[in-house]
């Protein structure tokens, strides 16, 4: 098991990730086809280029493991968005885990998993130094505190939010 974390979500009315106070956060993407279809290098990429417009929605959301967050969250009210906020995010007790993806599954990232009460998983949150290290992601395109969770921010890992 590995220690509680704390990260930090940006959000607004115009990001991608759609958000409900009584849900929690949801990416725009949902895949039912297993990971190592599409936790991959150019997904990875495509999710961290703003100007990227894919067919497919992105799957992902973005994280920060520090207040990072918070000068992303200035950048986007500087950038006219509306109802900026950042979101902390309380991980109790996750697991540490493997993931195989790659095409063949001959990768592995390690992740922070979650379980709710009867024991399906939650969310799943990985770093962008693993996904560098592990998927060979460009470190032009992404910041060290960025984290990606795969699934679902349940609302009640939400434990505070500010707006800008």
């Amino acid at each position: 098991m590995a220690g509680d974390r704390t990260f930090y979500r940006v959000q607004s009315h115009q990001s991608f990730t759609h958000y409900d106070e009584g849900v929690g956060f949801a990416p725009q993407g949902h895949y039912y086809m297993d990971y190592d279809h599409w936790v991959t290098k150019d997904r990875i990429e495509a999710h961290l280029n703003w100007k990227a417009r894919p067919l497919e929605p992105s799957p992902f959301i973005s994280v920060f493991d520090n207040l990072d967050a918070k000068r992303r969250a200035t950048m986007l009210k500087d950038v006219r968005h509306t109802g900026v906020f950042v979101a902390e995010i309380h991980v109790s007790s996750p697991e540490l885990e493997s993931l195989d993806v790659g095409y063949d599954n001959d990768k592995t990232l390690p992740v922070l998993t979650t379980m709710d009460e009867t024991g399906v998983c939650t969310s799943a949150f990985f770093s962008t130094d693993d996904a560098r290290r592990y998927l060979a992601v460009d470190h032009r395109v992404s910041q060290l505190s960025e984290w990606f969770t795969l699934s679902s921010i349940p609302h009640n890992m939400i434990v505070s939010k500010s707006f800008v």
